[in-house]
């Protein structure tokens, strides 16, 4: 147990009863307990893939043969908040599941975990060169590569949907920007008036816009972070106000909200918008230092 323990997050994830596997007991899933009704101490009859043969070899010969199902005891019931492990696998013992499945002391396969998930391709390659051609070696990346396709492209997709957003709000800086131009019109030559170079008039603007821009930047990391930190809350909130399920685990594969902070992206995304809004306040800003004194003092 305290081996397996390092290798499999089964034994943290239980929900009800423990994880016991001696003589015939079974850890299910959530979401496989709910659509059976089971609970903890229930008798579940389960038929292995050699007895299911046989009865069918028995109906298609028009003979009347029943084979009575092995009983098992819900010992425990786990939740990993993934939909797939918890509606499709049960866990026995591994006497038990060679039994079920004739192997004697064979086994299926066997499941590698890794400190770091990234290492698993070059882990694949040695272990491909030390076991050779006769067994077949699979990562989590090859086991999941159109999901995963998936969700790069949707990933890449938000980069382009951020931009846009982006460009959008640099427009309305630029539309207040040139508004307070025209606002400040007399007061612009009168800095002009009193000695204010050209360079120093557009550096009012770019500082008001950087100023603008910062704000949004920050209150938008802020209000972002607090979403995230808050999205299933408010997912389980809108699912109750709702009464349907707005994000269904038999279809995206999740019980809840995943969510992944990366520095980086949070670095390219707010460095980009300051870059954005900055190249927005150019245009106003240089049409205000460009401004004739005499005309801009004669301005109501």
């Amino acid at each position: 147990m305290a081996t397996e323990s390092k290798v499999s997050v089964l034994q943290s994830n239980l929900v009800e009863g423990k994880f016991d596997l001696s003589g015939r007991g079974l850890v299910v899933g959530s979401d496989f307990a709910a659509n059976l009704r089971l609970r903890v101490g229930d008798t579940l009859s389960v038929y292995s893939p050699g007895e299911i043969q046989k009865m069918k070899t028995a109906y298609d010969h028009h003979e009347q043969s029943g084979v009575l199902p092995d009983d098992y005891e819900i010992r425990g019931i786990f939740d990993t908040g993934y939909y797939e492990y918890n509606a499709r696998f049960i866990i026995s013992s591994l006497a038990n599941a060679e039994e079920l499945y004739d192997l004697n002391d064979a086994v299926h396969g066997l499941f590698v975990t890794l400190k770091d998930p990234e290492l698993a391709t070059g882990f694949k390659l040695k272990l491909e060169s030390q076991l050779g051609p006769d067994y077949d070696v699979s990562t989590w990346m090859d086991q999941n590569s159109a999901m995963l396709d998936a969700v790069l492209v949707e990933k890449n997709l938000m980069f382009y949907i951020m931009f846009f957003i982006v460009i959008v709000a640099a427009f309305g800086i630029t539309c207040t920007l040139i508004t307070f131009v025209v606002m400040k019109t007399r007061e612009i030559g009168l800095l002009k008036a009193v000695g204010a170079s050209n360079r120093q008039v557009m550096l009012v603007f770019v500082i008001q816009s950087v100023i603008v821009s910062v704000f949004g930047v920050a209150s938008g990391v802020t209000l972002g972070l607090f979403a995230i930190y808050v999205r299933n809350d408010f997912l389980h909130f809108m699912n109750h106000v709702t009464g349907f399920e707005l994000f269904p685990a038999k279809i995206y594969g999740f019980g809840e909200l995943p969510a992944l902070i990366i520095p980086s992206d949070i670095v390219i995304i707010c460095g980009g918008s300051l870059v954005i809004c900055l190249l927005a306040a150019i245009l106003p800003a240089r049409h205000a230092s460009k401004m004739n004194t005499v005309e801009a003092l004669h301005h109501e």
